[in-house]
């Protein structure tokens, strides 16, 4: 019986050590082959210690020691892929909030007369931030008529010495969306940005 145990076990390693060496010869890059030697000497040593693992019941302990750390790595591979997912999520469900925040603006401009030509949203996304989820600021451009609305606006070009003013104080229409936007969102007047093409 031990005769035949000894004698597997040297097969074994035979077997092994020519399964390695036409690996081996088979490699074409020889950057690979110290991986494959590393890789190959770890198993070679193991195979060398079986009947001394197996006498000592250590092959239990060793496959114990192989699972506990194969399923660790899995779990946080599965954490890594939830956080990332996580992520996406919450980042589509701010945009898709943004975009319907957007269209109700662009409704409220409308009430005032204008046309919206562009509406952005900006949300606090920071989860330590104790606004978050709500709108930190809105930038929108309008139009007098929806000919400039649907058309490209081109300032108008300015020849000679004529200082273009810095401060143009805001209309009737721009002071009244902000003061729906403000009470509606509870946003201060002070975060919403508004430019009327004129």
């Amino acid at each position: 019986m031990l005769i035949e145990q000894i004698y597997q076990w040297v097969k074994n390693i035979a077997f092994y050590l020519i399964l390695i060496t036409a690996v081996m010869n088979v490699l074409p890059n020889n950057n690979y082959k110290k991986y494959v030697k590393l890789f190959t000497g770890m198993v070679l040593v193991l195979l060398v210690l079986s009947p001394i693992t197996s006498l000592l019941k250590l092959n239990r302990t060793m496959d114990f020691t192989f699972l506990t750390s194969s399923f660790e790595q899995e779990l946080n591979e599965l954490d890594d892929q939830a956080e990332t997912f996580e992520y996406a999520q919450k980042s589509r469900l701010f945009s898709g909030y943004e975009e319907e925040v957007a269209k109700e603006i662009g409704e409220v401009v409308e009430q005032d007369g204008l046309y919206p030509v562009d509406v952005q949203v900006v949300m606090e996304e920071d989860e330590s931030s104790e606004d978050y989820g709500s709108i930190r600021q809105i930038h929108i451009t309008a139009a007098y008529s929806q000919k400039q609305a649907e058309g490209i606006y081109i300032e108008p070009v300015r020849i000679g010495t004529e200082k273009k003013e810095d401060y143009q104080p805001e209309s009737m229409e721009e002071i009244n969306i902000k003061n729906d936007l403000e009470r509606f969102y509870n946003i201060s007047a002070s975060n919403i940005n508004i430019s009327i093409q004129r």
